[in-house]
């Protein structure tokens, strides 16, 4: 039995945490997903108990994991406030975050997956003051030794990163962790380990934030500018249209193989840009002749993991170790480009956006949309009032990067290992039309992404992009 949320407060959310918050609260973003396949060890599959066995060990696993990220140990009080809290849980009750769907020989795989997929898209977490937000599906197919893993969780607790060293976790748990190592688990409750000296400071005091007053009269300006000029006798065109009914993320899937994307890789290097840089300059060839001649210009956005300038084992956190901590560790940089019409400035805009990614890294935290979160006391009118606005991108491109799916050892059969990965975002209301989601597993595929909110955002915007991502990179990869 859990004590009360109110003696069991942590912290409050921090800036980035509440925005988030906000955005679950509303139905306006309910769930991202990352998705992983892992091979199964030949002497799991084998077992004489066979099922049951594997479930067993997985928990037990996954407890011992989660031991090491306090923030899938917390639950969050006070949702609809503006000030929600962390707050400390004294157990888990595993059996309702893991669930198990074991498809037969007669059942359709693809189609039981994609539903799966889309249900926890769509899927809110509920009971949040006694149940961390996060949950995890795993597929398997009845005689396969491969198993799908889909984490969704709920934004405020962590970002794509943190998901990603959560399975590169996962996977050293289950390589190197005798069986003896791990939690003994009865009926399935774990005892927790999260105090308020382990759990991550918000983004906003862990690292060094400055401001300067030309970037925060700027942005201000930005903000004010079109209440003050326009918006009062003139509505924006807002393209695509907002709106949070109906609500559904629909999603292709691009599978890159490894050949392919090495020669992708080979090109992007000889321009002098990044991968990033190219689906940025594709989305933007792809939409233009799609944008209606009201709307002048569109944009692209991407985050940026700024974890390498937060401090390690500081005297104020000495158990904060960024590359190790599933949390927030975001920055936003726009990619503000005038219509054009020629495939041919690809490489230009390519370059240009990876120019501008490197300006903005290195800057390290000066100017950063962090430090001006503060001037927002409540971020549920906050996004309330995002919805009446243009979008602040059309699309989005987050490049979750290489995941080393052998965990730095060779493939062996009594080995876990992972050998493909899907990233996956719900639809943002009002938040970018499209979202792009590149990952790869190290020596294997690249798997792409493609999201938006059906039945508001045309489908023929994402058909027609998915379509030209694959084209582009077919040709760049014959023609580097």
């Amino acid at each position: 039995m859990q004590s009360s949320s109110k003696s069991q407060v942590l912290r409050t959310l921090g800036r980035v945490e509440r925005y988030q918050s906000a955005l679950h609260l509303l139905d306006l973003y309910p769930s991202t997903v990352l998705t992983c396949h892992y091979k199964i060890p030949h002497h799991l599959i084998t077992a004489p108990a066979g099922q049951q066995e594997l479930e067993e060990f997985w928990e037990r696993a996954v407890a011992r994991n989660i031991l090491q990220h306090p923030l899938m140990q917390v639950g969050q009080a006070n949702e609809d406030s503006a000030e929600p809290a962390w707050v400390r849980l004294d157990t888990l009750d595993l059996s309702r975050h893991i669930s198990w769907r074991v498809v037969s020989s007669s059942e359709d795989y693809p189609t039981i997956r994609k539903k799966i997929l889309q249900g926890q898209l769509s899927m809110k977490f509920v009971d949040l003051e006694t149940r961390p937000g996060w949950r995890m599906v795993v597929l398997k197919q009845e005689s396969d030794d491969l198993m799908e893993v889909m984490l969704a969780w709920n934004h405020p607790h962590f970002d794509g990163t943190g998901a990603k060293i959560f399975h590169e976790t996962m996977l050293e748990t289950l390589n190197n962790a005798r069986n003896s190592d791990l939690p003994v688990i009865r009926n399935h409750i774990l005892k927790t380990v999260v105090n308020k000296q382990n759990l991550p400071p918000p983004q906003e005091t862990a690292g060094n934030y400055s401001t300067s007053f030309g970037y925060m009269a700027d942005t201000i300006w930005e903000d004010v500018k079109p209440r003050l000029f326009g918006w009062a006798s003139t509505p924006p065109t807002i393209w695509p249209a907002i709106s949070p009914k109906p609500y559904e993320t629909r999603f292709r899937t691009l599978t890159i193989d490894n050949q392919m994307l090495q020669g992708v890789l080979v090109a992007c290097r000889a321009h002098k840009t990044t991968l990033t840089g190219l689906l940025h300059a594709i989305a933007l060839i792809s939409l233009t002749p799609q944008v209606p001649d009201e709307v002048l210009e569109v944009t692209g956005s991407t985050p940026l993991n700024l974890r390498r300038f937060i401090p390690a084992r500081s005297e104020a956190f000495p158990d904060l170790e960024p590359d190790k901590t599933i949390r927030h560790r975001i920055k936003t940089t726009t990619d503000d480009s005038n219509l054009a019409t020629c495939a041919d400035i690809m490489w230009s805009v390519s370059t240009r956006v990876r120019e501008e990614l490197q300006e903005k890294l290195s800057q390290g935290l000066k100017n950063d949309l962090v430090d001006m979160m503060g001037f927002v006391a409540d971020w549920r009118e906050y996004a309330k009032e995002a919805q009446r606005k243009p979008r602040a991108a059309t699309w989005l491109v987050t490049n979750l990067g290489v995941l080393d799916g052998e965990d730095g050892s060779d493939q062996r059969a009594d080995r876990w290992s992972i050998h493909r990965a899907d990233f996956l975002l719900s639809a943002d209301v009002a938040g970018p039309a499209l979202t792009i989601c590149p990952v790869a597993i190290k020596g294997r595929d690249l798997t792409i992404n493609v999201g938006w909110q059906g039945g508001v955002v045309d489908d023929e915007l994402g058909e027609r992009l998915v379509g030209d991502i694959e084209k582009c990179f077919r040709d760049v990869a014959v023609t580097r």
